[in-house]
């Protein structure tokens, strides 16, 4: 009996058929599972991070480096005469107190790595917990580091605003 050439290509495009709808529904539902861990993630983690905390963070950190600055003018102005090497060293001081006072809460917020509860994982795949943890922790330092830093420059802007205003 012989087969005909017809035959071969209707097996042969049945077959592929049969495993690329496999291989598509696998992939889409690993899409979901994506989706859904990382709607989960940004949700629970914007949930989670205390945004006016890490603000005051970062007001608190601005306001010590402009106290290291005042402190620092203030005593050179009591214990040097007025010069323009001492001016230069009172700015390069003023700088660098600002600047690692200002500086603390971001190192902080980006090094410390937020774990989220485990009891979030009950009964999720393998998969879920990767890209839940991936995107929870990104997004918790990404509100950190932003509520950090709108705290620490609206501090100096007020008080520069204040003195332009005075």
């Amino acid at each position: 009996m012989k087969i005909s050439s017809t035959f071969h290509a209707s097996t042969f495009l049945t077959i592929v058929l049969v495993f690329s709808m496999s291989y598509g529904s696998t992939r889409a539902q690993q899409d979901s599972i994506e989706e859904q861990a990382k709607m989960a993630a940004e949700r629970d983690a914007k949930t989670d991070v205390n945004g006016p905390l890490w603000f005051m963070a970062g007001v608190g950190a601005s306001s010590s480096g402009i106290a290291c600055s005042g402190l620092v003018l203030i005593w050179n102005a009591y214990n040097a005469p007025l010069s323009s090497s001492s001016t230069y060293t009172e700015l390069v001081f003023v700088i660098l107190g600002g600047g690692l006072g200002a500086s603390i809460p971001f190192i902080y917020s980006y090094g410390y790595q937020p774990v989220p509860p485990p009891e979030r994982f009950i009964g999720k795949s393998p998969e879920y917990i990767d890209f839940y943890t991936d995107t929870y922790k990104r997004k918790t330092r990404q509100i950190r580091a932003t509520s950090t830093a709108i705290g620490a420059v609206l501090l100096p802007i007020g008080c520069l605003f204040y003195m332009y205003m005075q």
